[in-house]
């Protein structure tokens, strides 16, 4: 049985996004960004008391900053049940992390705050497919196949294998990132530049970091994904050495960048994590 649940595009940024998705923990409706690049689901710690009572058990842990190569604390806490559409989800163990740097940022965009995160981890059980066009997530029992990177907690990334203007490039799939990213030591590889055709911006790229980092953005005329070609945009660039250097120590090798929800829905892509294809469309 299909259950199809729509997904409400949140323009931040000049012309980034995010992507929501409204679910129920009990009686309560809660708010999640489907955040691809996130291998856990996470609810917001400063959110939950209207969910959960004091007494509820939870555990400290140490995430791996969601594979981005920094130590995030958090706790556990146990989810009696969380209804996504049609779907029910019984006795699931969500990391609960301080989400109230991403909901500060997300009032200047006038959006409602979000209670949380949902990963890698529930979009792959649910058999998910995320569709930019049609703009919902399916949830049931020219492309690309997706590669799971996977941690020793058992979560996971998809990276994929792209031809990007005739070069071969390994991109990280992030839906939780509103724009697109480069890493500014291999971009040259994808379109040449001088260093006075960077640009500083002091706008945060939201759902890469939690905290404001220092990044770069250069305009992109042709940036061709086989023989799609994206239309002009701004392209932001940074250095990704805390996504590689997590990836080094896993044996990997390293991202060239980060496929955000900018690009996403300028492809007019499909996320299908049932059949593991990401599938650009005209």
């Amino acid at each position: 049985m299909k259950s199809y649940v729509p997904i409400n595009f949140v323009p931040v940024e000049d012309d980034g996004l995010h992507l929501q998705v409204v679910a129920m923990i009990g009686e309560q409706t809660v708010r999640f960004v489907v955040d691809s690049g996130a291998s856990h689901t996470i609810l917001a710690s400063e959110r939950i008391g209207r969910l959960f009572s004091d007494s509820t058990g939870r555990t400290k842990v140490d995430l791996d900053g969601k594979g981005l190569g920094q130590q995030v604390e958090s706790y556990l806490i146990e989810v009696d049940e969380l209804k996504i559409g049609k779907r029910f989800i019984h006795d699931y163990t969500a990391a609960l992390l301080d989400l109230s740097p991403i909901n500060e940022l997300m009032t200047t965009y006038s959006s409602a705050p979000i209670d949380g995160i949902l990963g890698g981890d529930l979009l792959s059980y649910m058999r998910s497919s995320i569709h930019y066009k049609k703009e919902y997530v399916t949830i049931f029992n020219k492309k690309r196949e997706l590669r799971r990177v996977k941690y020793p907690d058992r979560s996971f990334h998809f990276i994929v294998d792209l031809d990007i203007n005739d070069h071969g490039a390994l991109m990280l799939l992030d839906t939780g990132a509103s724009k697109s990213v480069f890493d500014k030591e291999r971009f040259n590889r994808f379109v040449a530049f001088e260093p006075n055709d960077l640009r500083f911006n002091d706008k945060q790229a939201t759902g890469i970091h939690f905290e404001p980092t220092e990044h770069q953005t250069i305009s992109v005329d042709n940036l061709a994904f086989g023989y799609l070609t994206a239309p002009p945009f701004e392209m932001l660039i940074m250095n990704l050495e805390n996504v590689n250097s997590t990836y080094a120590r896993l044996g990997l090798p390293p991202v060239d960048g980060i496929i955000g929800n900018d690009l996403l829905d300028k492809l007019r892509a499909v996320i299908d994590y049932e059949s593991k294809v990401l599938r650009l469309k005209d």
